[in-house]
């Protein structure tokens, strides 16, 4: 039986979520930042493995080797994310050391995930959800 070719409406819904999740260009909405932290949290939650300790009542978590690369990238894709968020404030990918940094990640990712954007054209695109 012969192969199906992929569709272009299948090869563009990849090359979005490359985009979004990988890349570091261009720029995206409030809505397509949380949509896209949603995602990763929901993918991450998958590897967690939560145990209580009989005696404490305390809970902990653990995951297994695929557990910590799939952590490990979704780290990677939130930082591609929060670059291009902070791309439609018109600031430079370099600021996402603020995501990482605990002191300062909550307050961050609440202001770049609630004010909106720069309208127009920036040095970083001409509109949000548009992969450059």
């Amino acid at each position: 039986m012969a192969k199906q070719p992929v569709s272009t409406g299948q090869f563009n819904l990849a090359r979005a979520l490359i985009w979004v999740f990988v890349r570091f260009d261009g720029r995206i909405s409030r809505q397509v930042y949380w949509l896209g932290n949603a995602a990763l949290f929901a993918i991450s939650a998958i590897f967690l493995r939560p145990t209580v300790d009989a005696d404490t009542g305390a809970v902990a978590l653990h995951l297994n080797s695929f557990g910590y690369m799939m952590i490990f990238a979704a780290m990677a894709s939130s930082l591609a994310i929060g670059a291009k968020r902070l791309h439609d404030f018109n600031i430079s990918a370099l600021f996402t050391v603020v995501l990482v940094l605990p002191a300062s990640s909550v307050l961050a990712t609440l202001v770049i995930g609630l004010v909106p954007g720069t309208p127009g054209a920036n040095r970083y695109g001409v509109a949000t959800d548009r992969m450059p």
